[in-house]
């Protein structure tokens, strides 16, 4: 059994297409903040970084299985459209910061090829 721990630096490009309508049922009051109707595409890149923990455990010479826990850390202060319009989901005038944080878990398959001459 192999037991590692991994680690990364990334650069993220992450988009983000909307198409938004937004209706009010009858019957209820008037509200002042909603989301702007239309359709936009937003863009922004990022800088992240990645720690994790992995375990391998070898079945064969030549095969292995194993899972890795490991968290990734990503935060776009805003995403941008072609205007350098921020998007804004709820209407109150400010861009909405973009968290893709959080933990991963991977499962694996490793096989052990002879690639000499």
């Amino acid at each position: 059994m192999t037991i590692g721990v991994t680690g990364g630096v990334g650069y993220y490009y992450s988009g983000f297409t909307t198409a938004i309508t937004f209706q009010m049922p009858s019957g209820y009051p008037p509200i002042s903040v909603h989301p702007h109707e239309g359709e936009g595409h937003y863009n922004n890149q990022a800088v992240g970084f990645e720690a994790g923990l992995s375990i391998t455990y070898p079945m064969t010479d030549w095969l292995g299985i194993g899972a890795e826990l490991g968290y990734r850390a990503l935060t776009s202060p805003t995403i941008t459209d072609a205007d350098g319009t921020g998007l804004d989901l709820d209407g109150d005038g400010t861009a909405e910061q973009i968290d893709l944080s959080g933990i991963s878990i991977q499962f694996r398959i490793s096989l052990a090829i002879d690639l000499s001459i």
